[in-house]
């Protein structure tokens, strides 16, 4: 029994360690290439995604209803998103 309980522990923790390697090195950086606006539209589903599995990290400022999409200060919450989610 603690060898079923094992093999599921390390393959969650691989699943996770695996969609946070492929955020942190392709998404986000992809995402951050294009224009603010386009960056904060494509975002704003992956986070909706990934809210159950990053609940501590969540910043919920970016998803604000009226938000100028292609202002300075979205730009910023992305990038500040993109380096919590790599701390994580």
């Amino acid at each position: 029994m603690l060898s079923v309980f094992e093999f599921i522990a390390t393959l969650s923790t691989t699943l996770f360690c695996g969609a946070a390697v492929y955020i942190n090195v392709a998404e986000h950086p992809a995402r951050m290439g294009c224009d603010t606006r386009i960056a904060a539209t494509v975002w704003a589903p992956s986070y909706k995604r990934a809210t159950l599995m990053q609940a501590p990290m969540a910043i919920h400022r970016p998803l604000e209803p009226g938000r100028d999409l292609a202002s300075s200060e979205t730009r910023a919450l992305l990038q500040k998103w993109g380096h919590t989610s790599r701390r994580a």
